[in-house]
């Protein structure tokens, strides 16, 4: 667990495979009216790597994310007037909306970059994935799955990801993807909760990221309070794709709050 810069909290989670290096483009241009809090989730980076494939639980990752938010009220006093604004990337975004929607008195807004999808060919890309990482090892079953030429990911940000893949737990990863990415509970399940959601929410993804623009329009079509910001040129890794929209986007939407 990392914080930078100074004033209400911003809690940001990152990507399956990703750490908090991912937000520095959003430390350097939001630090000055924020204090941004960032950590790399169980099983990624610095982060510890449980043995248990249960331990990476969508509640185990939503309880490490509230780990983080508690250490972030704590040490602003912000829990008598909540000035919280929490988000994340892909995983990262699904984790902070899972939460946000069992705290929304606690958050001023909430942020969701490139949004995962909760198909039936996303959750058979997650189990055959991590099926592939056991047998045949990540690099192999990353060429395959994510930065080869029948990868989900679009070019420029299969290369990007690909640099940071590889210094994860295999073992992590594949229980990641098992128990978090092939269990993304279906927006449909969901969208009676979203429509008494009242927290002003802001969602971003690529103009390329075919994966995250239809589940992202659904969440907009719940929300009631929601921005849908579509950036041209961006990929799934959305705010390292077009780091200065991506921080336009964010800057006018935590100043409207």
């Amino acid at each position: 667990m990392e914080a930078h810069g100074s004033g209400p909290p911003l809690v940001l989670s990152h990507g399956f495979a990703g750490s908090a290096r991912n937000f520095l483009p959003e430390v350097r241009a939001q630090s000055n009216s924020r204090r941004i809090w960032l950590y790399d989730s169980r099983g990624h980076a610095r982060s510890e790597a449980p043995q248990s494939e249960l331990a990476y639980s969508w509640d185990c990752l939503i309880a490490d994310f509230d780990h983080v938010v508690r250490q972030s009220l704590e040490e602003t006093d912000t829990l008598a007037s909540p000035r919280l604004v929490v988000g994340g990337l892909s995983l990262g975004a699904a984790t902070a909306l899972f939460w946000a929607l069992r705290h929304p008195g606690a958050v001023q807004g909430l942020v969701l970059a490139a949004y995962p999808e909760s198909t039936d060919e996303m959750r058979s890309w997650a189990l055959q994935f991590a099926t592939h990482i056991e047998r045949d090892g990540l690099d192999q079953a990353g060429s395959k799955f994510i930065w080869g030429a029948q990868g989900r990911y679009e070019v420029t940000d299969s290369r990007r990801i690909r640099r940071g893949i590889l210094e994860h737990s295999p073992w992590a990863l594949v229980s990641i993807l098992r128990q978090a990415m092939a269990r993304i509970p279906d927006i449909g399940t969901l969208r009676e909760e979203l429509e008494q959601f009242r927290v002003p929410t802001l969602l971003v993804v690529g103009d390329h990221d075919r994966s995250s623009i239809a589940v992202s329009r659904l969440i907009a079509d719940a929300v009631p309070s929601v921005r849908l910001a579509i950036i041209r040129g961006a990929g799934h890794v959305v705010n390292l794709s077009q780091p200065a929209t991506f921080n336009e986007e964010l800057s006018h939407f935590i100043g409207d709050l």
